[in-house]
């Protein structure tokens, strides 16, 4: 294969998109080995993740439709194969993940809304439990943890082939704050996209864990490349979201359950901070920002799990000081409200682990779709009834619930594309008219007793 011809069948693998992740295979390192043989004949193998393997045969499709039509192309060959686990766990090896139970992302898809106060608070208080913790702050542009957790010595041990993380009250801390310190090089982190998510990946994965019980990774704010990244690198078990009450913070928390749900991540409860504030002349909560997006948040993704912590001026003063609240303020009432976030995220982490997969089950025939739970059918319920009753963004106002979707539009003989589960919560349809649907499980038990 000449240059050019090389450059051209590359820059058309460029063009097929891995469905989960969004990002193109090639710059995913999927492709195996591209070549051509003396007849014309390109041969691609690919290799995919094992969580995209309902995709294979549709990416060997568009591989072929998009390489026959260059010049030079006599035919294409596309092998397809998938990761197993196994293969998942050898590539990681060299990381320092293998030792811990329970990976959590704590995220925000808005700067400023207390994320990073989110994240300490809750490890400090899982740590007060009687687990083993540690703490990723995965923002190289604001690293807060340096400032958050007063450490004596903040420089990290790094060796040719690992980091060794700080410790602090037994708790075990990485930050590229920490690095930039250790290498003399303090201030702002000026780097394009690519070298962030490479700088990021290097830094979890080659740092020395060793057992935790649960590590936090505090996500930088948004849902870009660094984000997919951490996704896709990272073994982890479930995701909070913290936002604050404003309409329009609400948007951002679905920006960010869309991008968990797109890489297989459930979402296990939402954090609204500053909530509410209490002026102390009475027990009235002062709802500054609006009154919070509860009842959104469990109609439209069936997540029950949100808590509220107040706007209290004890909390800035001890993350600047390096002392969490919850050490520093035993009996506050966030400090009791950062104790039931835990006890609630330790109870949902064990549910996964001891249910990888939900009971329920789906599969769809000519009658429509069959929903079963535990093998046992519950009922089955037409495809166009199905799709009618989508509540995503699209479908039904975010603030109003005032439906969008005009029924008509729905095809008489519209089809299921894929069909799949996400976390232990929902159902997920891709439909044959285009469009993505999400179904908690609550809704589909409504569903069924209508």
């Amino acid at each position: 294969m000449n240059d050019a011809l090389e450059k051209a069948v590359i820059n058309a693998l460029r063009g097929i998109i891995e469905p989960l992740s969004k990002q193109d295979i090639v710059s995913l390192h999927l492709v195996k080995s591209c070549g051509m043989d003396e007849d014309g004949i390109v041969h691609v193998e690919v290799e995919l993740p094992e969580k995209s393997k309902d995709h294979s045969a549709t990416m060997k499709l568009l591989i072929e439709a998009s390489l026959k039509p260059i010049e030079g192309v006599k035919g294409v060959q596309v092998s397809i194969d998938v990761a197993s686990a196994s293969d998942h766990n050898h590539n990681t090896q060299q990381d320092g993940l293998k030792q811990i139970k329970h990976i959590i992302a704590v995220s925000s898809c808005k700067g400023g809304v207390g994320k990073s106060t989110v994240a300490v608070n809750l490890a400090f208080t899982l740590k007060k439990q009687g687990l083993s913790v540690g703490i990723f702050d995965a923002d190289v542009y604001g690293p807060s943890l340096p400032t958050m957790v007063d450490v004596t010595n903040p420089v990290p041990i790094i060796t040719d082939t690992a980091v060794m993380p700080i410790e602090a009250h037994g708790i075990k801390l990485m930050s590229f704050g920490f690095v930039q310190k250790q290498l003399e090089k303090e201030g702002a982190a000026i780097m394009r996209g690519p070298m962030v998510s490479q700088v990021i990946t290097q830094l979890l994965l080659g740092t020395q864990w060793g057992e935790l019980d649960v590590l936090i990774i505090d996500f930088p704010p948004g849902t870009g490349d660094i984000q997919l990244t951490l996704g896709q690198i990272a073994p982890i078990t479930a995701a909070l979201i913290v936002t604050q009450p404003q309409d329009l913070s609400f948007i951002d928390v679905v920006k960010g359950i869309e991008m968990f749900d797109t890489l297989k991540i459930p979402t296990v409860g939402v954090v609204e901070n500053m909530s509410y504030f209490m002026c102390g002349s009475c027990d009235t909560k002062h709802r500054i920002f609006g009154a919070g997006a509860k009842r959104r948040l469990s109609s439209m993704f069936g997540i029950e799990q949100c808590y509220e912590i107040p706007l209290d001026p004890e909390v800035a003063p001890s993350g600047d000081d390096g002392q969490p609240l919850v050490i520093t303020h035993e009996n506050h009432l966030i400090t009791k409200i950062f104790e039931q976030i835990a006890t609630d995220l330790r109870a949902a982490c064990q549910k996964i682990e001891d249910a990888p997969e939900s009971g329920y089950h789906f599969h769809v025939d000519d009658e429509g779709l069959h929903i079963l739970f535990d093998e046992v059918e519950k009922g089955v319920t037409g495809l166009r009834a199905l799709r009618s009753k989508c509540r995503c963004a699209k479908c039904e106002d975010e603030f109003t619930g005032k439906r969008l979707l005009d029924e008509a539009s729905i095809p008489e003989t519209i089809q299921v594309g894929s069909i799949g589960t996400v976390g232990n919560y929902a159902l997920a349809i891709d439909w044959s008219d285009g469009h993505h649907s999400m179904f908690p499980y609550t809704q589909i038990e409504r569903i069924l007793a209508e």
